[in-house]
């Protein structure tokens, strides 16, 4: 028996109806009714005449399938998703999509149909770039393309995701660490102006991520309850606040005190967080915790433009080289939220509290910040009371 009806957030009527004891849904590709009807007519007694044991042959569900997907160009279904996500997501899918549409014209020419695309094929790409990239890297080409295929097949534009049955790579453990105390004296003996009030938001308001920061107005800070308002970057803009500290205050109250509420704290890296970044890696290169790695990579930015420039001559796609990828430095902006973190914990504040002031979702995510010292660990140990001896 199959039936017919529509789905959430789809004009187009869907036609479901028993595979194998399952339920099997497809779409009909069209929001006529009377239309809709006929296909669903022709599926019943295409059922009624091959019926075995009580469910379709495998032959007739093949049948079925091929005829209730529609054509769509791979380009069309990428283009199209990618209006749905935000624009920053938005650039680094397009890199993704990009390499892999180049990847696809090169080995198979002929496939321009989204249903085209098979799993060996998908196979061979993903072995092509874990040959290359790191599992990080890897594992987010995997996840994006599934995603695509994911939605390609709930729109009736394939039978299957081809990306089933790739595994994902385990993935090292990030090198990234919190600061010393010492590493933190010599980062603050060379910081002035804009970096450093930059940095001690960072250290002493550990909740909000360097675009949170950024972003900030004087409107979010409210001196006189000695709170910080702010909304997350992550985490579907989450309305979060924070005490704020007295040496943050003091590093607040140097900047003056006639602001308008719409007036950004940084003016200079609003909306700029590579800029941010950037200005906070030549600290870290002044304060030896660095290395300055900024020569390297102006050479190899020049090596890519001209390589670009000479594809775009002779008429060819570019496809950036990623096999010179940077290694993920133990000291960044980010460290500053480990020592956070770490501090919190390292003073006995409950985990339920730190989960709550960090915004942190679970348990899982708040360790990978926590990093307990030694002399913490002693304390607690030498605080349990004396039980064992003899009365």
């Amino acid at each position: 028996m199959a039936t017919l009806y529509k789905q959430k957030a789809s004009d187009k009527w869907w036609i479901r109806y028993s595979k194998d004891g399952k339920q099997v849904r497809k779409s009909t590709g069209t929001s006529d009714r009377k239309q809709a009807e006929l296909q669903l007519r022709e599926v019943e007694l295409l059922l009624s005449q091959h019926k075995t044991n009580g469910t379709v042959s495998q032959k007739l569900a093949e049948a079925i399938q091929s005829e209730a997907i529609h054509p769509a160009s791979l380009v069309a279904v990428i283009e199209d998703r990618l209006k749905r996500v935000a624009p920053k997501t938005q650039q680094i899918n397009r890199s993704k999509s990009k390499r892999f549409l180049t990847w696809l014209a090169e080995h198979y020419p002929d496939v321009s149909l989204i249903s085209e695309v098979t799993r060996p094929m998908m196979r061979e790409y993903m072995s092509e770039i874990a040959g290359v990239q790191k599992p990080r890297t890897h594992n987010g080409h995997l996840r994006y393309l599934r995603t695509i295929f994911n939605s390609a097949v709930k729109d009736g534009y394939a039978a299957q995701n081809p990306t089933a049955g790739i595994d994902f790579i385990p993935e090292q453990k990030s090198p990234r660490r919190p600061f010393s105390e010492e590493e933190l004296r010599n980062l603050f003996g060379v910081l002035t102006g804009k970096t450093k009030l930059l940095t001690t938001i960072g250290l002493y308001a550990g909740a909000m991520r360097l675009s949170d920061i950024i972003n900030l107005t004087w409107g979010n800070v409210d001196l006189k309850a000695d709170v910080i308002r702010w909304r997350m970057s992550k985490r579907r803009g989450k309305h979060m606040e924070i005490a704020i500290h007295p040496r943050l205050k003091k590093e607040l109250l140097a900047q003056g005190t006639k602001h308008a509420a719409n007036d950004p704290i940084f003016p200079w890296f609003q909306a700029q967080t590579h800029r941010a970044s950037e200005a906070f890696r030549k600290a870290l290169v002044a304060a030896g915790l660095r290395e300055d790695i900024r020569p390297r990579s102006n050479r190899r930015y020049k090596e890519r433009r001209k390589i670009r420039k000479q594809c775009e001559k002779e008429g060819r796609e570019y496809v950036p080289d990623v096999t010179h990828q940077h290694e993920m430095s133990e000291l960044d902006f980010h460290s500053l939220r480990y020592n956070f973190v770490s501090i919190l914990k390292n003073q006995g504040c409950p985990e339920a509290i730190a989960r709550s002031i960090m915004g942190h979702a679970s348990a899982e995510v708040s360790a990978i910040y926590t990093h307990i010292d030694d002399e913490s660990e002693r304390r607690w140990v030498m605080s349990l009371p004396d039980v064992a001896t003899a009365s």
